[in-house]
């Protein structure tokens, strides 16, 4: 009988350790499940700034009442890149009492981000009641402090409460551990594991993430909605003649899903910022637009719809380039799952778009190199599709065209084919961003004061040795924010912060699949590994160079506006690389299924991951 148990143990170790493994998830996600129930009230949408002058009064009315008790309001304030002095006092009424009074060190607010204010204990407020807050900037010095407004005047807000959360949550997540489980125990291909992960997380991000709960979502939707209805390039609206269009009215009311479009009257929309990107950037998302128009004129239907399109068309790339990739797959998945990479994925932002087309061109680029795959017409068709749309989607990522001299010229049925391919794909991209950038440079504004493009590149070109600094310094001071914005620690409009192992976790499991990926790898080139990395360190550069030039004030020490998410596209080149070079440094062989399937346990690392951030974003 005892050896009986020893042998039953021992025959099936690795799935009693799947199982003890899977309830421990459950167990760690059950018990922090109450303190991930904070939750948020829409921010209204921030369109006016209003500078705050030393010693005037400016209120904030708290139009949005939850039933639950708040512990704290956010406010969405800027800074013009700029550091501030001297203490900021807020006071929140009720009914002209005061509740609480905060005084904070304005050197701590950040630029375009909310200010939490929190409450010394949670408290519910009376519907019956009329609550705002009164802000004073009381340093006597001129400082750089703005107050975001919605067009209506009043303060851009978010009101956060905690509510006791519901168990739904863990039974879903439950139910999805389970069937993880059962695939891994019953044999099912890891392929379709992954195809089954990342659609269920794609469908449960875009349940959640409320709309315009992504930055800039609202110029993206407006961009949108113009290449679907109006014009592929935009107007010059306003006073201030910036990019914008003159469209149908009611389009910002897109969180009452009762208001429809109003196609009598017309409103004057600005969004400089989105108008710089090519109609390529919004295809999907002004397709969906224009069908969801087709059945209902419901602004948030319409909003929901550009989302569906480019949800589906992003998924789709991604189980592409998951089936294409020779090796690395469970690299790819990781960086797919990413919270961050799902959030951009359900929005309308161009990123989503990125982030698979990155993915999709290395899968395919190595797909020809490491397998049998010939180069034929239909082959270059697609490649010379995903290079150019990816180029065009945003400039700097052409240098991942670079990719293409990866591809063995033996592939081709002609070697000269080779040569012409590559130089259509290069030509054709460089060519068509050429055009765009004279047409889109008529919409290029001063976002900061202080911002000299002009001046900045200058004194690249006359002294690099200080701008190399400028960029080493911005790394190291920002590199934990890079980080977790990277990761999705950092989700919403920066201000959704979830729990840090999700990061801790996520760099593990792709740190742990790079030095640990013992798929077959035959004649690795250091070829491959030089244009793999110099893809992204050429990439790295252009990104601090671009915000360097149009985003950070002249004479900045430190580049202003970088994000650990604009790394994402360049993750699996990065990683990929890493892979090559210990395998071709320590000659290591593929090693059996058997032993690679106790990876297995990262599933649930990484659906555990996955569900904390959804209960941060949940509304």
């Amino acid at each position: 009988m005892v050896k009986d148990v020893f042998s039953f143990f021992g025959n099936n170790a690795g799935k009693i350790l799947l199982v003890i493994f899977a309830i421990f998830v459950l167990l760690c996600f059950g018990v922090t499940l109450n303190e991930r129930s904070k939750e948020t009230t829409s921010v209204l949408p921030n369109e006016i700034p209003c500078y705050l002058v030393s010693d005037s009064v400016v209120k904030v009315s708290i139009d949005s009442i939850p039933e639950y008790p708040v512990y704290a309001i956010s406010v969405l304030f800027g800074t013009y890149a700029r550091n501030n002095e001297g203490i900021m006092t807020v006071r929140l009424y009720e009914d002209d009492k005061i509740l609480q009074e905060w005084r904070m060190k304005t050197e701590n607010f950040g630029d375009n981000v909310c200010q939490d204010f929190l409450l010394n204990e949670p408290y519910t407020l009376k519907t019956k009641s009329k609550y705002y807050l009164s802000i004073v900037d009381t340093y006597k010095g001129e400082n750089a402090l703005a107050l975001w407004q919605s067009k209506d005047g009043n303060g851009c807000y978010m009101v956060k409460y905690k509510k006791p959360y519901p168990l739904v949550m863990l039974g879903i997540f439950s139910v999805f551990v389970i069937i993880i489980v059962g695939m891994l125990l019953y044999g099912v291909r890891e392929l379709y594991i992954m195809y089954f992960m990342l659609a269920i997380a794609a469908f449960m991000f875009w349940c959640n993430v409320p709309l315009n709960g992504v930055p800039d979502e609202q110029t993206h939707f407006l961009r949108s909605y113009e290449i679907a209805n109006y014009s592929l390039i935009s107007d010059h609206v306003g006073p201030a003649r910036l990019g914008g269009h003159e469209m149908h009215a009611g389009l910002k009311q897109y969180s009452d899903e009762s208001v429809r479009i109003n196609k009598d009257l017309t409103e004057e929309y600005i969004f400089p910022s989105a108008a710089l990107y090519s109609p390529i950037s919004y295809l999907p998302q002004a397709i969906g637009i224009k069908v969801t128009g087709w059945m209902s004129a419901r602004v948030y239907k319409l909003f929901n719809g550009g989302r569906v399109a480019n949800a589906l068309l992003s998924l789709a790339l991604c189980i592409l380039a998951l089936q294409l990739i020779p090796f690395g797959r469970k690299i790819l998945f990781v960086i797919m799952l990413l919270p961050i990479t799902m959030q951009e994925m359900v929005s309308l932002a161009p990123d989503s778009l990125v982030n698979s087309l990155s993915m999709l061109w290395i899968a395919y680029i190595l797909n020809i190199a490491y397998t049998d795959r010939k180069v034929t017409n239909k082959t270059m068709a697609f490649l010379m599709l995903i290079g150019f749309t990816l180029a065009m989607l945003k400039i700097i990522y052409i240098v991942l065209l670079l990719m293409i001299f990866i591809l063995p010229k033996d592939k081709f049925v002609r070697k000269k084919n080779f040569y012409i391919f590559g130089g259509v794909v290069i030509v054709t991209s460089l060519l068509a961003n050429v055009i765009w950038l004279m047409i889109s440079s008529q919409y290029l504004v001063e976002f900061n004061p202080g911002v000299e493009p002009s001046s900045q590149i200058k004194s690249i070109i006359e002294n690099p040795i200080n701008y190399i600094a400028v960029i080493l310094n911005t790394s190291m001071s920002n590199a934990e924010f890079f980080v977790r914005s990277g990761t999705g620690t950092c989700l919403g409009w920066l201000d959704i912060l979830t729990s840090p192992y999700i990061w801790i976790m996520l760099l593990m499991t792709l740190t742990y699949e790079t030095l640990c990926c013992y798929d077959e790898i035959d004649n690795v080139k250091n070829k491959y590994i030089l244009i793999m990395l110099s893809c992204c360190v050429i990439c790295i550069l252009l990104i601090y160079t671009s915000l360097y030039v149009q985003w950070t004030p002249f004479g900045n020490s430190i580049v202003k506006g970088v994000q650990g998410r604009y790394f994402i596209p360049l993750l699996a080149y990065f990683a990929i690389s890493c892979v090559m070079i210990h395998r071709k440094r320590y000659n290591i062989h593929a090693i059996s299924p058997k032993t690679r399937s106790s990876a297995s346990y990262l599933y649930l690392i990484i659906g555990l991951a996955l569900a904390d951030a959804l209960t941060q974003i949940v509304e």
